[in-house]
């Protein structure tokens, strides 16, 4: 009964993946300005 409301909630689904894109996005982020904060790009 997890998906039961899918089809009637499109926003919802599209927002979550949108969330979980964006959370994926700021991790990267973070852990690229940690990288280059302790210099271990260069």
């Amino acid at each position: 009964m997890a998906g039961a409301g899918w089809k009637s909630e499109p926003a919802r689904t599209t927002l979550q993946r949108f969330a979980d894109l964006a959370r994926a996005i700021a991790g990267l982020f973070q852990a690229v300005y940690y990288a280059v904060r302790t210099e271990q790009l260069w």
